[in-house]
This record gives C-alpha cells, sequence and structure tokens, in this order.
C-alpha cells in the first residue's frame, strides 16, 4: 500500500507516543556496539533521539541522520544547534529509495522507519548496496504479532494502519537469494517486534 506525506497532526501525534509503541529500541541501541571512527547513518531520523542517544554512549562515531522533507530537518537542526550538538550529528534530506551518499556509511539503522516510509524495499536495496564489505543495515520494527490474540490483534494493526504506519516484517526476504547477505532474524514480545541485521560479505 503507498505511503502518502504525513500531515502535521500525524507528525506530532506520532513523536508524542513513539516510545510506548517501539518496543525493544533501547536494546536495538545497546547492540549495535559501534567501533571507533565508524559512520552510522539512521534513515527515519526523526527528533534524532536515537542518534542523541548514541552519541551520550560512544563520541567516537561519525552519526548522520536522514529524513525527508528539508522543511522537517531545519527544525531539527535548531534542535541539535541549541543542544551543542550541531557538529556531533549531521543531517540530511533527500528521498531515501534513491538517494547515494558522498562518503561511506558503515552502518544504516531503522528504528521503527521501514514501516512508516514510502517505497520501503526499495530503500532497503539502495542502502545496503551503498554499503563496504562487512558493512551492515541494522533493523527494528513491528512483526506479524504472531502469538497474539485476533482480538487484540486486528485492532492494534487496524491502529497503526489509521497513521500509515504498514508492518512488513517479511520485507528481509527481498535478501533470501543475495549471496552478498547474510542475515540475522530475532522475533520478540510474541511478534511485536522483529530484529533484523544484515551484513554484506567480506
Amino acid at each position: 500500500m503507498a505511503k502518502s506525506e504525513k500531515s502535521p497532526i500525524f507528525k506530532s501525534f506520532h513523536s508524542f507516543t513513539k516510545p510506548l509503541f517501539c518496543y525493544g529500541e533501547n536494546t536495538f541501541l545497546d547492540e549495535l556496539n559501534p567501533r571507533g571512527g565508524e559512520t552510522i547513518c539512521e534513515i527515519g531520523c526523526g527528533s534524532c533521539s536515537n542518534l542523541i542517544k548514541l552519541f551520550k554512549r560512544n563520541q567516537n562515531v561519525n552519526l548522520i541522520g536522514f529524513d525527508y522533507p528539508e522543511e522537517k530537518l531545519k527544525s531539527i537542526r535548531k534542535f541539535l544547534k541549541a543542544k551543542g550538538l550541531e557538529k556531533n550529528i549531521r543531517v540530511i534530506s533527500g528521498l531515501a529509495h534513491e538517494y547515494v551518499f558522498d562518503e561511506q556509511i558503515d552502518r544504516f539503522i531503522f528504528s521503527y522507519s521501514l514501516s512508516s516510509i514510502p517505497r520501503p524495499k526499495e530503500v532497503l536495496m539502495n542502502v545496503f548496496q551503498q554499503l563496504p564489505p562487512g558493512g551492515t543495515v541494522h533493523i527494528v520494527d513491528f512483526g506479524k504479532f504472531d502469538w497474539w490474540p485476533t482480538i487484540v490483534k486486528s485492532p492494534l494493526i487496524g491502529f497503526l494502519n489509521l497513521f500509515q504506519i504498514f508492518p512488513e516484517p517479511e520485507i528481509t526476504d527481498i535478501f533470501e537469494h543475495n549471496k552478498e547477505c547474510s542475515m540475522e532474524l530475532k522475533k520478540k514480545l510474541g511478534g511485536y517486534s522483529f530484529l533484523a541485521v544484515l551484513r554484506r560479505g567480506l
């Protein structure tokens, strides 16, 4: 299903409620464990809250936030400047399914963003193809709610769809026959969420 540009009301609601729904996000960040000097880019960075957490945990990495549109990023840049982080976290605007980075990105991260951005499969393929050998893509997002009773699962998925969030946990299947890609997948909380690491071969 196509995902249209979200209204300001949606964006405000999403930012406010995201911590309530994004189970496993902190664990996801903990498990990144980046090496010094690596460059990490978050696609769909929003307010850059995840990148700020990463910076506080490891100040010896290069951090980039990627989102759209440019108008949104203007306010994020002001926010980072107010916190004195404008030199530590850069933000870039563009369309993730076609954007070509002009520097090496060692890790791309998606934290509950693939399910709410347009053309997610193309986005995933685009960033994976730009990884260096040994580079990784890290994903945490909504799952299929496999072990949840229908009486709870159906309204919850319907609620997410209402706000243009469409869980697609099988999205990593596009790499099933890609010999360059090794994959790790984990389901959490009865299928509420999934964690994936895609590693480009050496």
